[in-house]
């Protein structure tokens, strides 16, 4: 069998699990963008190490192409396999055929379960490099750098258990430490012993299968008096003893690295991940305070990875430093600190972009992007949202957050604006890389939108004359504490002004992510599936589901397809809204959300008293 590449395990945290394919294809885009860019260019955010390596091949970093292929991934488990493949850049570029999953759009790739990594408009297959295992390390570090659900990426030495037996081969690639010689493989080595197997006959296939994959690594660390290294033990859904520990450390002895055990200061890591499935083992108590864990006979050790860790380094710090907590200036609708993070990060957020906010109340969205080196702009229908009641400028409101984060730098300041009567261009070339907003559901309050019932409001009368209102003769509008007037909007028809909005300003390639309310449940209790609002000039690339008891909310991420708007069409969304508009001004009629929210406790009451 011809020897394969290396495999490499990402390991997720347990949290939003919907997210992770989108994060995945948005790694390998960024990834991509930071190779395309000049050597040097600092707005790259690259990493030296392997545009370095490319050039010691005699190969420019802008000329390499690398696509990620999902070797295996299951919904609930926060192991991914994948590999890398790197490819040099011919001067054609086309289209890869796109497949259609769950209604999202995806380029096509090969993967063997599940998820399809691919940029949207990759360029010619090209020819493939012919990589070592270092080289390999370094793209593997730089694609989880922006990585905020992954804790981190692992090179694999041995697996085990169900599901794997198809990828128990020897991987091409030369085992070497950095700045150390490659060691070939050495399939005619001695045969060790079998180490003696502790806890679970899992463990010997794991064995077996680490001499198979990686006995050609072994030598550069046998040899090292200078190592220090240390063996972790990762066990999702349950958890192991130190006596257990220490007897499958133990089992690895047969590897006889050279150096030292270095728990506090090692410089390599070793990491055996277990996947139990079934339920986790419970904490019971006796009634006199003694608390001990039941051991849930039922669970059942799935699966075993073995691997050195690559890189720890992602964007996961960042949650805990901007945890709402510790802002200054929030409201009760903030966005939480990791869903603003991953929602920049699948816009595609990052330096030498500009990034928008149309909704941006107190600036969760502004701080993230911003944080992922992206200059930020931001408006709201309502200025006090985003100025505060004190001061103003970076002293009051959202200056605040950015004045904490000391990204000063990248705030281009918020504006008093609806997405109807923008102020911005919309219009000619368009200018934005990225729009990231959470707009307004309207359950509290009504939507609204500027302007009077009756008179001219929107894109659709911009020819109409228009009169101030005069205070004493004044303008009102221009005297302190003017508030501008509002009109009822309806629900519909703010989602599709987002979209053609993001239609006439997103640059090719650029991309819309905003968020979504829906019920889970129809007035009958029915599951109903999401509507989608779609439009011509936007691609659906994912959606990724927020799921609470009796609604969801819907990360929608869109990019623009390349080429000049013609005709804005919304999937029917303007006729239904018209007919809506005409007939009711009441909140409810105009925001099937907002009528179906408070409708759920309504049936549900009716049902538990018999009416």
């Amino acid at each position: 069998m011809a020897p394969q590449l290396p495999l490499y395990l990402i390991r997720f945290s347990q949290t939003h699990t919907s997210f992770r394919p989108a994060e995945l294809e948005a790694l390998e885009r960024l990834l991509n963008e930071s190779l395309r860019k000049a050597p040097g260019n600092a707005a790259s955010g690259f990493t030296e190490g392997l545009a370095a390596h490319l050039r010691g091949r005699g190969i420019a970093a802008n000329k390499v192409r690398i696509e990620v292929e999902v070797v295996r991934y299951e919904d609930g488990s926060p192991f991914c396999l994948v590999r890398f493949r790197l490819y040099v850049r011919s001067s054609q570029k086309v289209g890869r055929p796109a497949t259609i999953s769950n209604g999202v759009e995806q380029s096509q790739t090969t993967a063997e379960e599940g998820l399809h990594v691919a940029g949207v408009q990759a360029e010619d297959s090209g020819t493939e490099l012919e990589v070592d295992e270092v080289l390999l390390s370094y793209v593997a570090q730089e694609f989880v750098r922006r990585a905020v659900q992954a804790k981190g990426i692992y090179e694999i030495w041995g697996l085990a258990g169900a599901g794997l037996q198809g990828h128990l081969v020897t991987c091409r690639g030369t085992g070497a430490m950095p700045n150390t010689v490659g060691v070939p493989p050495d399939d005619s080595g001695p045969v060790l012993p079998s180490p003696k197997t502790p806890l679970h006959p899992l463990y010997s296939d794991l064995h077996t299968s680490t001499r198979k994959m990686s006995q050609h690594r072994w030598t550069p660390y046998q040899n090292s008096a200078t190592l220090k290294f240390k063996f972790t033990i990762d066990s999702f859904n349950h958890s192991r003893s130190s006596p257990d520990q220490r007897d499958i450390i133990n089992s690895f002895a047969y590897l006889d690295f050279g150096g030292q055990v270095r728990m506090k200061d090692a410089n390599q890591e070793w990491v055996v991940f277990e996947e139990w499935e079934g339920p986790p083992s419970l904490p019971i108590s006796d009634g006199l305070g003694e608390v001990a864990a039941f051991d849930n006979t039922r669970r059942e050790l799935r699966r075993l990875y073995f691997g050195r860790t690559i890189s720890t380094k992602t964007l996961r710090p960042l949650i805990e430093r901007h945890d709402l907590k510790k802002r200054p200036y929030i409201s009760t609708t903030s966005m939480d600190a990791e869903l603003a993070l991953m929602t920049a990060n699948v816009a595609l957020a990052g330096p030498g972009k500009i990034f928008l906010d149309p909704f941006c109340g107190t600036g969760g969205f502004l701080v993230a992007a911003a944080e992922l080196g992206a200059w930020v702009l931001g408006s709201d229908i309502d200025g006090r949202s985003f100025r505060g009641k004190s001061d103003h400028g970076l002293d009051a409101g959202v200056g605040k957050n950015v004045k904490k984060y000391g990204l000063q730098d990248g705030f281009g300041g918020c504006l008093t604006s609806d997405l109807v009567n923008t102020p911005f261009q919309t219009s000619g070339r368009r200018w934005l890389d990225g729009i990231i907003s959470d707009p307004p559901y309207g359950v509290r309050e009504g939507l609204k939108v500027l302007g009077t019932r009756n008179g001219p409001v929107g894109l659709d009368h911009e020819d109409s004359p228009r009169t101030p209102h005069l205070i004493d003769g004044v303008p009102a509008h221009t005297l302190p504490g003017y508030v501008a007037p509002k009109k009822p909007y309806s629900f519909e028809r703010m989602l599709g002004d987002v979209l053609d909005f993001a239609a006439r300003t997103l640059v090719d390639g650029g991309r819309l992510a905003f968020w979504m309310p829906s019920a889970n449940e129809d007035e009958l209790g029915r599951k109903v599936e999401v509507a989608v609002p779609k439009h011509h000039a936007l691609i659906l690339r994912h959606v990724c589901v927020q799921r609470f008891n009796r609604w969801s909310r819907s990360l929608l991420v869109y990019e623009r397809r390349p080429g000049d708007l013609e005709t804005l069409l919304i999937d029917g969304l303007k006729a239904g809204v018209a007919k809506r508009e005409a007939g009711s001004n009441k909140a409810d009629d105009l925001n099937p959300f907002r009528r179906r929210y408070f409708q759920a406790f309504t049936v549900h009451s009716n049902e538990d008293t018999g009416g």
